[in-house]
């Protein structure tokens, strides 16, 4: 669904420009809590959508594409504790129980690793 809805974006992006020879800008934010990360990289970094090109000849400067990532953050001791005060469990990020070290009540935010 993603893919299809980028293609679409992109699409009307050079519509538009061929137009108006306005730029769209797109800004994907919160990249990597998705778990299509790999996919919004090749976005962002190559302007690519499955090894296909995003920017024809005839639009190169149609669309400029911004993307914002979280950072991998862990609570403070403090909040962790709050939260099991009030009765949240340690998830493992597969939906079981688990250790400190693999839940995600110890993070901030769940997120994906970030492609090289």
């Amino acid at each position: 669904r993603l893919k299809a809805e980028l293609e679409a974006l992109f699409a009307e992006s050079r519509r538009h420009f061929n137009l108006t020879r306005e730029t769209t800008v797109v800004f994907l934010d919160e990249m990597n809590t998705s778990p299509a990360v790999e996919l919004l990289k090749e976005v962002v970094t190559e302007l690519r959508l499955d090894g296909k090109t995003l920017r024809p000849n005839s639009s190169q400067h149609a669309t400029r594409v911004i993307g914002a990532i979280n950072p991998d953050r862990k609570r403070s001791e403090k909040e962790i504790e709050h939260f099991r005060h009030m009765g949240l469990k340690n998830m493992a990020a597969g939906g079981r129980g688990g250790t400190a070290g693999s839940s995600l009540i110890d993070k901030v935010y769940r997120v994906h690793s970030s492609p090289s």
